[in-house]
């Protein structure tokens, strides 16, 4: 036996495990991870409206801001199309993680989307980890939100409210 055969297999083991522990911190680093307790509060749609801090929208990306740091959240304005929460106006920014970000929404300008964001603080932000995402792909969620939306009644501090805030909006 030579030495070269005696250290080969140990030198392809060691190599083994690099490679390997190598894979799992990439993975760990690169992935996103949502909590089923996460995606399970914000697709429920009747709990959605009824109780969430929330605003739900369709709407036309009309506006982004380039982060001026690493890890800056991106504001993203919309045109907005239809509401069924918390959407005031004609235009809507809500913040989301730069697009290098793997558990970020990737919004195109021009480009139209189906849109839940929460509160945090007096922004609403939103990550893969809710309903958003482009409107042709988002039919189930409209159906249910429009369901929920016919001529129900939901209570909001106190006071009983028709869920018509479902509305288009026209400028």
């Amino acid at each position: 036996m030579t030495a070269l055969s005696i250290k080969l297999p140990k030198i392809l083991s060691a190599a083994a495990i690099a490679l390997f522990s190598a894979s799992l911190v990439v993975t760990t680093a690169l992935g996103c991870e949502c909590r089923q307790e996460t995606i399970d509060k914000f697709h429920n749609y009747r709990k959605l409206i009824q109780e969430l801090d929330v605003t739900v929208f369709t709407g036309n990306v009309i506006k982004k801001s380039k982060p001026s740091r690493p890890r800056e959240k991106i504001a993203v304005t919309f045109k907005v199309y239809e509401s069924w929460k918390n959407v005031e106006s004609a235009e809507m920014t809500i913040y989301s993680r730069p697009e290098d970000d793997s558990c970020s929404n990737y919004f195109v300008t021009g480009r139209s989307y189906f849109v839940v964001a929460y509160r945090v603080g007096n922004q609403y932000h939103t990550d893969i980890c809710t309903p958003t995402g482009e409107l042709k792909r988002s039919a189930k969620p409209l159906r249910e939100l429009n369901k929920i939306a016919q001529g129900k009644k939901i209570a909001v501090n106190n006071r009983t409210l028709n869920i018509t805030e479902r509305r288009t909006i026209r400028v």
